[in-house]
């Protein structure tokens, strides 16, 4: 996630209080002479969802974004941690931060605040819970609200009263204040513990402010003050560093953005000089609001700097915009007859219109605007020519870590969201500036931007993880002697397991012979009927071998709300198995052990959630399009093809 900025404000504003309840409005403002900050308080609202004492030591505040991925990574540390500490410890503190390229991530949010207020903390905190898996799956927090039974239309209604979204703006104008810029950001007795960080590290921070606290304590203080009481003092600490820190030149930009990536040009659509002295590359979306914000801004810059600045659009189509990937291939259709210009003028078009008005009729008229045939054009989306520059540029957007959109690079410096204009002006001068220093030592004008990028930072494909191996037990498909192995974790009861499966199918039309499919049995706790249909389809696998499990497996995804005992001993008829040796294995539980053991070993490889896959030990998680597999597989071909 974006990385945390400005740490001299963070140091500056860390609490000085962890009370319940208190207004935001009574918390002090900031002070304007660094040496002497007026502290700020992070006070546990009425509306939040917590879970631990009033009168806890140690106070866990944590702001977050459900669509993040690595808030929900942190999510499922935090609940060790929960179990680990016990509610007389530690009290922990959900708060929201839904970052402006997630557009689910504001709506889901304003939802929680609603169950919050209609159902209580305990419903809140299972809600968030679930909005996490629903979202990570491109779900809706709809999905979420009816997994956990809660009456939809309540919360809308709930919700067009304002006050659920008044409480999130509560949230969010104090993560401001803070200086927060990122998620997740976890505050330990007002100690800023950025990112998703290990279990460790947060244990190390919880455990030396309960070892702060008892040393309080022993001296008299009284224990409901003993968090508010710390938080000041790591305040006070703060402040002297903040003092004697060296002050930042307010002309300089931020340390973050000086890492260069490599994000090279190729054959994307390009506006201004081809050996400009600097070159924006823009990852950018035709259905995101805010890349839609970002488009003037743009042509603002090409004509502020006409010498000096090329502009280049790759696309991250994100996988809940559904018209994002038809209005690129419009686009690239459209540079396909007339060339760059034509791109640039599809660009144009897509963005003035509503992005409502991005179906097939719509995107019709923009042809015939641009003087392509409309029947032709349309035809070319229906067959996706363009598919695989659209997937090239979302894999590339994967290295250089251009997880939202609209993400910048200039000369290969990260500039994430629609910024404002003086943002990108201020980071172009500099570059200009160091330019001009490259041209000088001798870099030709042709050679400048791969010069500057040639040693650029690349992100792996994927993160890294290691899983006991499957057994003989674990039922598969596909050639043992495959060069890539996908391992699934998956629970029938998901639904998000089941919107994947016609992507696996897809997967496997596409790397036949290339790649086995091994399953992994993952059954929820908060899912029923999930454990029961595991051991149906594990009961099948014994009967009749892979053949009889996969058609169980699929039976079992096609019907997935039929899964009581009695549907199962249905089903059992209709693949011609033993229906008493089904209902025996259902009350004996006999497929425990391998259920246990693939759970067990997602655990330790910290995988939380379904569905989710390893593969060749890089970690996919959630219902991902299938060029997200696409991405990982190929990369992990390459990798086998280097090393035979």
């Amino acid at each position: 996630m974006l990385k945390l900025l400005r740490p001299l404000l963070l140091a500056l504003v860390v609490a000085t209080a962890l009370v319940a309840p208190t207004s935001l409005l009574g918390s002090r403002a900031l002070a304007q002479d660094a040496a002497a900050p007026a502290p700020v308080a992070i006070p546990v609202e009425k509306h939040d969802a917590t879970n631990g004492s009033v009168t806890a030591p140690v106070t866990v505040v944590t702001f977050t974004d459900l669509q993040c991925p690595f808030c929900r990574k942190l999510s499922a540390t935090l609940d060790a941690l929960r179990v680990d500490y016990g509610k007389s410890d530690v009290r922990f503190v959900t708060k929201h931060y839904p970052l402006a390229f997630h557009q689910l991530a504001r709506p889901a949010a304003d939802a929680a605040a609603a169950v919050r207020s209609l159902h209580g903390e305990k419903a809140a905190l299972a809600f968030i819970a679930r909005a996490f898996e629903s979202l990570a799956g491109q779900g809706s927090w709809e999905d979420a609200a009816r997994a956990e039974q809660l009456d939809v239309a309540r919360i809308q209604a709930e919700l067009a009263t304002g006050t659920p979204q008044k409480k999130v703006d509560l949230d969010m104008a104090l993560a401001e204040r803070l200086g927060v810029r990122g998620t997740p950001a976890t505050f330990v007795n007002g100690v800023l513990v950025s990112g998703a960080q290990p279990k460790e590290k947060l244990a190390a921070a919880i455990d030396a402010e309960l070892a702060a606290a008892a040393e309080l304590e022993k001296n008299g203080a009284a224990r409901a003050d003993l968090s508010a009481t710390r938080t000041k003092q790591n305040l006070e600490a703060a402040a002297k560093a903040a003092a004697a820190a060296p002050k930042p030149s307010p002309a300089r930009v931020d340390a973050d953005d000086e890492t260069v990536w490599k994000v090279p040009v190729g054959k994307s659509p390009a506006r201004g000089p081809k050996h400009a002295p600097v070159t924006l590359v823009v990852f950018s979306d035709f259905q995101c609001p805010y890349c839609q914000r970002l488009a003037p801004t743009l042509d603002a810059l090409v004509k502020k700097y006409p010498s000096e600045l090329r502009v280049v659009f790759k696309h991250n189509p994100l996988p809940f915009h559904d018209r994002a990937e038809p209005a690129g291939e419009l686009a690239l259709e459209a540079m396909a007859k007339k060339g760059e210009k034509g791109f640039w003028a599809a660009h144009d078009a897509i963005f003035a219109r509503n992005r409502s008005g991005l179906d097939d009729d719509g995107l019709g008229k923009i042809a015939e605007e641009l003087g392509l045939s409309r029947a032709a054009t349309l035809a070319k989306l229906g067959k996706r020519v363009h598919q695989k520059a659209i997937e090239d540029d979302a894999a590339l957007a994967e290295t250089v870590d251009a997880s939202g959109t609209p993400t910048s690079f200039i000369n290969g410096k990260k500039l994430p969201g629609a910024q404002p204009i003086e943002k990108f002006v201020a980071r172009i001068d500099a570059e200009l500036a160091a330019a001009q220093k490259l041209r000088a030592d001798g870099i030709a004008a042709a050679k400048l931007y791969e010069h500057i990028i040639k040693n650029g930072k690349e992100k792996t494909i994927a993160e890294t993880v290691t899983v006991a191996a499957p057994t003989q037990k674990n039922p598969h498909k596909g050639p043992l002697g495959a060069k890539v192995t996908i391992q699934i974790f998956t629970d029938f009861e998901c639904p998000f397991c089941g919107r994947v499966q016609d992507t696996l199918t897809e997967l496997e039309k596409l790397y036949s012979g290339k790649v086995r499919f091994v399953f992994r049995n993952m059954p929820l706790p908060f899912h029923a009927h999930a454990h029961a249909a595991h051991t149906f389809a594990m009961e099948a696998f014994r009967q009749k071998g892979a053949t009889g499990f996969w058609k169980a497996h699929d039976l079992l995804f096609a019907n997935q709300s039929s899964l009581t005992r009695a549907d199962l001993l249905a089903h059992a008829a209709t693949l011609g198995l033993d229906a008493g040796e089904v209902d025996k294995a259902l009350g004996e539980d006999r497929h425990k052990d391998v259920i246990e053991a693939d759970t067990k070993a997602a655990s330790d490889a910290g995988i939380s959630g379904t569905p989710c896959f390893v593969i060749d030990g890089y970690l996919l998680e959630g219902a991902q399009p299938l060029s997200a597999f696409r991405r990982v597989v190929d990369h992990a071909l390459k990798g086998k093809a280097r090393t035979n």
